[in-house]
């Protein structure tokens, strides 16, 4: 049978008469039609479907700016809809032989590798299925999940999530893997995911009362509560923000507060510029005399304020940095002191990776 109006011409062997061409099957693999792949869209548990149906292969290939028909792309399906995670869309591009389809997937990952704020998952189990969420400003995240089977790849994505989704997008794929026709691909990439910052965050010490729990900060969020304009978001843009954690607690002696914040950048110049950065603004704006260097803490500084209106009259702040983690510790009430801020700067420090 002849697939798709697909033959070639085959040379029969040598005989008296000379060789006789002879037609051929050309079988491509995947589904036969852009109708079948069509039926091979699925949308998360609970959603509901909306819009569904081909996608023009022309139309795709200018908006992701990249030669499909190079790559032997035949046609490609989408489906929209609304579900838990917000709105989301699935599309399905199959291509003329698997080698295609592995050359797209290899571009569409590096694309999206390239924005400053992704982060990246493996999916247990499903070698070739990757998780990315990134930051779209204000407008909240974009968590997008990638895999490749046969001739097919397969792109979803969850437009305006919460970060959180990220776990949902990975058991969407699990599901749709399983769904798609096709030979797994032979390479095994390596497991991936991103650093927790909030793993890093501080016990609470012995005697004191957690008054702030462990919670991670996403761009937005982080942006909002500590810049007073909306310059901030566009600045850990640029140093490649990942995410942020922060935990406050009081401690034992003097009604204390202790707020310790992590950020993660992309690479360690953005952490190492974030955390000078800030700790030259805080001097600049508010000199003191007990300020300084942190002992045996590689770019730590930290100050202390005393005659203040509120806080009891008394505050401290430390920055420091270690590879691609930045930190910031401040410290309110009567038993902020220079000691104790930087036993607190040398302990986050040692907890660093």
């Amino acid at each position: 049978m002849v697939l798709a109006g697909v033959a070639v011409l085959v040379w029969a062997s040598a005989s008296p008469a000379g060789p006789k061409p002879i037609v051929a099957a050309l079988n491509h693999p995947g589904p036969a039609s852009v109708e079948e792949l069509t039926g091979m869209l699925v949308v998360p548990e609970g959603a509901t479907a909306g819009r569904s149906g081909a996608v023009a292969v022309e139309e795709l290939a200018t908006q992701l700016s990249v030669d499909l028909a190079a790559r032997g792309a035949r046609w490609s399906t989408a489906v929209d809809w609304t579900g838990h995670e917000g709105p989301g869309t699935l599309r399905l591009t199959q291509f003329r032989w698997p080698s295609g389809a592995q050359s797209h997937l290899a571009d569409r990952l590096a694309a999206e590798r390239e924005r400053p704020t992704v982060e990246e998952w493996s999916v247990p189990g499903r070698s070739q299925a990757r998780v990315l969420a990134y930051s779209s400003g204000r407008a909240g995240q974009v968590v997008r999940g990638l895999y490749g089977r046969g001739a097919i790849v397969a792109e979803a994505e969850f437009s305006a999530a919460d970060p959180t989704a990220a776990a949902a997008m990975m058991e969407y794929l699990r599901r749709l893997v399983d769904h798609l026709p096709g030979e797994p691909w032979p390479t095994e990439p390596p497991e991936v995911a991103p650093l927790d910052v909030a793993s890093l965050l501080p016990p609470v010490p012995a005697g004191g009362t957690v008054r702030r729990s462990p919670q991670t900060l996403w761009l937005p969020r982080f942006a909002h509560d500590y810049y007073d304009d909306g310059a901030g978001l566009e600045n850990l843009e640029r140093l490649r923000f990942k995410r942020a954690a922060a935990i406050g607690w009081n401690e034992s002696r003097g009604g204390t507060f202790v707020l310790v914040t992590l950020l993660r950048f992309g690479d360690g110049s953005g952490a190492r510029e974030w955390a000078t950065g800030t700790a030259e603004a805080t001097l600049r704006s508010r000199p003191t005399p007990d300020a300084g260097q942190i002992p045996d803490v590689d770019g730590g500084h930290y100050a202390i304020y005393t005659g203040l209106p509120d806080a009891q009259g008394r505050y401290g702040e430390a920055v420091l940095f270690r590879d691609t983690v930045a930190a910031m510790i401040q410290i309110y009430g009567a038993g902020a002191s220079g000691d104790r801020l930087i036993a607190l700067a040398q302990e986050q420090y040692a907890r660093l990776p």
